[in-house]
Parts: structure tokens; sequence; C-alpha cells
């Protein structure tokens, strides 16, 4: 059952999932820790009724609206079909408007209860990065290696103590190992087990009930609460909550963890898969947060797969680079492809055409029959989203909104031109048709904006000094796109 905060938020501060600069909004706003806010995450799951597997639309319109505002998805009841899309998208059923049995079921598997919207104009996000928290600079042993301790002070009686220490080694090897991209700048994560509890950053934990934090779990199936048909099983504090749980991964122990995929899932199966959930969590404790991203590792909804199979999506990878690394032009390019020309492809997302295009480096087959949106002087609808996503959390100058802007534009123009190949017109070009949108954005400023600003200043010195840049429409040419397709998946 999830539980509020005082002022109103749910046990986990809640990251927007706003397309535009999310790459940029998350990274920034890390700068703004407040430990004073609840930076818990909670992970839950719905319980599988043997009783009645019968559809009763009344029961599920009530569950998925519930789960619609629990989330964030749903702050107007006016807005309620337009939000179900939303959700629907992110739950990867057919965008119906309509809560329907495929919405239900899918709503109704394990996840997180961190909201994916924030109720907050300052929207930030795309990638999977925590709105307030990262490591400080005392845990870096190295120019680029970032060193961690974890220990498990409290075991679950479920797994054997030997085969637990085994999997989260594992786990944390996965982030370790995996969290590379070709070209980008390396950030190196080293795990080590710490001789004890006060020694560690991150503590891994079992426990029932009250368990000394302001979190108690309510126990397996919700029993505790009453709550039947969804429960808490976990629960990971941000890098920026107040030491010293600051980074601690505490797990429900009156529910019941399994190791063995074979054995979890099925009608009536309580059992939850203790990797994948600690593989998840390890990216709260990070300072990541959720992925739209349905490949990605810290995607809302839980899979049961073993840790030797999961593959850190590109959206991961971007998350600890971005975090840890700094501002980055591929992060960008890889925002721009899964939050403006995704989304803009929503309305046809059972298309394998659009559907696969985060999966697969053939970008220019994938990309065949996709939307790709331009910034014409024609397309408003575009350019107010554009105004807004920027309005609401970049916190640029309104010039340093505008070659953004460009940026984007030119990327998007780009990818017209890459796509067509020699049946271009040049008359469909959008760097012909956009001349910028100015953003009326003096009111906004702060450390969030820097990485961004770096982004703009060193494109403005290359077109300065006759450099191809991203300000340069002819810097998004065909060797740009297949460069950039081989590492896209």
């Amino acid at each position: 059952m999830t539980k509020w905060s005082p002022n109103g938020y749910p046990l986990t501060i809640a990251i927007p999932t706003l397309p535009h600069i999310y790459l940029m909004l998350s990274l920034f706003s890390l700068a703004h820790t407040a430990p004073h806010r609840t930076e818990l995450r909670t992970t839950s799951s719905r319980a599988s009724s043997s009783e009645d597997t019968s559809f009763d639309s009344d029961e599920a319109f009530q569950f998925v609206k519930g789960q619609m505002e629990k989330y964030g998805y749903l702050t107007d009841q006016k807005e309620f079909k337009d939000a179900l899309k939303v959700f629907q998208e992110v739950l990867e059923v057919e965008q119906t408007g309509v809560v329907d049995e495929a919405t239900m079921e899918a709503a109704s598997k394990p996840r997180c209860t961190q909201k994916d919207i924030a109720n907050t104009p300052k929207r930030s996000r795309r990638f999977t990065l925590s709105k307030r928290s990262k490591w400080g600079e005392d845990r870096f042993t190295g120019p680029s290696t970032i060193t961690l301790k974890w220990y498990i002070s409290e075991y679950t009686n479920d797994i054997d103590r030997m085969e637990t220490r085994r999997v989260v080694k594992k786990a944390f090897e996965l982030w370790s190992s995996q969290s590379y991209i070709k070209h980008e700048k390396k950030v190196a994560l080293n795990f080590v087990e710490a001789a004890s509890k006060e020694d560690s950053d991150i503590n891994i934990l079992w426990a029932e009930g009250s368990h000394g934090d302001e979190y108690p779990f309510d126990g397996a199936n919700g029993k505790i609460e009453g709550n039947k048909k969804e429960n808490v099983l976990a629960h990971t504090f941000f890098p920026g909550y107040a030491f010293p749980l600051n980074g601690d991964i505490h797990f429900d122990d009156a529910e019941t963890w399994e190791v063995d995929v074979d054995e979890v899932g099925g009608a009536g199966n309580r059992k939850r898969f203790f990797p994948y959930v600690l593989a998840h969590e390890i990216g709260h404790a990070l300072g990541l947060d959720h992925s739209q991203k349905s490949d990605a590792l810290m995607h809302p909804y839980y899979k049961n797969v073993p840790i030797h199979e999961i593959q850190l999506d590109v959206d991961d990878k971007c998350g600890v680079i971005w975090n840890y690394g700094g501002s980055s032009n591929f992060c960008l390019y890889v925002w721009l492809m899964s939050q403006i020309i995704e989304a803009h492809n929503s309305s046809a997302q059972n298309s394998p055409a659009v559907g696969s295009i985060t999966s697969s480096r053939n970008g220019k087959k994938l990309l065949k029959n996709a939307k790709i949106p331009k910034c014409s002087i024609t397309n408003s609808s575009l350019r107010t989203n554009t105004e807004k996503k920027l309005t609401f959390g970049l916190q640029l100058s309104e010039s340093d909104a505008k070659h953004y802007t460009d940026i984007v534009c030119n990327f998007l123009a780009g990818l017209h031109v890459w796509r067509a190949g020699s049946a271009h017109n040049p008359n469909e070009s959008l760097e012909k048709e956009y001349k910028g949108v100015v953003q009326e954005m003096s009111g906004f400023g702060g450390r969030s904006s820097i990485s961004v600003r770096r982004l703009i200043r060193h494109a403005e010195h290359e077109k300065q000094e006759s450099r191809k840049g991203p300000l340069d429409p002819e810097y998004f040419d065909d060797d740009f796109f297949e460069q950039f397709f081989m590492n896209y998946t």
C-alpha cells in the first residue's frame, strides 16, 4: 500500500516522464538534492487472484484509474482518455483509451510504486536519473571511477546465504560491466563488499513491518494494511537521502523470495524473483530513476529475467554516463529518438516498424514507416510542445533555449534526409522551414542547465571556427546516422 509523506508526496520522489530534454533535465536536477524530501522508492505487485479470473469491467476501471492517479498519469478527470492512452503506451498494450482486459492484465504486473510522472511544473527526465541524487566526489577513486561498498546486514531465510551473496555480486557486476558506450565518456563503476554495515555505502537487508526507518513494510500480500491487491516488496533510498540510510536497499521478508526463475510466475504464485528486483533497485541506489523504454532495466515494470540474460539498454547506460560523467551529445540524440520520434508515433505503438526502433540497429529500415515530426513554421503543435517541455524543466536562458531547439530540429531534419536517401526532396528539408523557436524563459536559471549550456557553447565554438557541429544542418549527414545507429539499440 502506498505511503504518503506529510507534504503529499509518495514514499518515492516522482520523476517525470515528459519528453524533450529529459535527458538534460534529469541530470541537472541532480544538483538539487533535497534530503528533507522523501527520496525513497518502493516496489509493489498486484496479487494474482486464484479465486476469480473473470473480467469485471467496473473493478478494472477503478483499479486502472487508481494506478494512473498513483503514478502521476491522471491529475484531471477531464483528461482521462488521453491519460489512459499514455499509460497504455507504457504498459505496451493497444492505446484504445478504454480500460479493457489487456490493460487490466498489464497494469497488474509487478512494478515499482514510485510515480512515473510528477505533478509539478518542473518536469525532469527521460533517462533513468533521480531528480535529486548521485554519489559525491568523495566516492570517486579515480578521474572517472566511482567505488561503492555494499554489505548484507540481514538475510532472508528463503535463500541460502552464500547464494544470496553470489546473486548480489552478480547484480553489481551487471552494472559495472555494461554501463559503457563505445566512443562515450567511460564511467567505471566499482563495487566491493564491505567488512561491516558501518563501512558500507549500500546496506542490503530483509525486514518485516516496522524496521527502523519511516516506512514500515505492509506484510505479504499487503495483509498488515489490509490491501490484498497490491503490496510493497522493497524500498531503496536514493544517494541524497539522509545518512546513514542513503543508498540502502530493504526487502520485505514477509514475502517469499526466490532465485530460480523457473520457480516464479504463474497463477497464484506469490514468490518474488530476487535477482531482477535487486538489479533494478541497484539502479535506484546509483541515483537513477525510471525509464519509459520497455527494454530498459529501469523500466517501472519488473520482468522475471535471470541476471546473466539482462542487457543494459542504452537508456540505462546514458543514465549512468550523464549522471557521473557529464553531458553527452550521443545521449542527447538517444533521448531525441526515444522521446521525440517514438512519442510522435505513440498512436502506432503496435506497428513493428515503430515498436522495434529501440531494439534494432537497422534504423533506416525500421524508420521507413515511422512518422518523424517536423519543426516547420506550420507545425504549431510540435513548436508548442517544444516550448512547454523546455519551459517546464530545462531552465535555460532565451538564447540557449533557441540554440538547443535548433539542434533538436537539425537532428530531425537530418533524420528525414538520411531515411529518404536518394529519394530526398530538398523542399521538404526541415532546415529550410525552421528558423528557431524563441522561448520566454527569463524566469528560469540555476545550476541545472550547466551541462546543456556546455553542449551549446561547444556547438557555438564549432560554428564560429567554421567546423561542422550540431548547429550546422549538414552535420547530421549519412555518416553521422550510420555511426549513430551502430550504437543505438
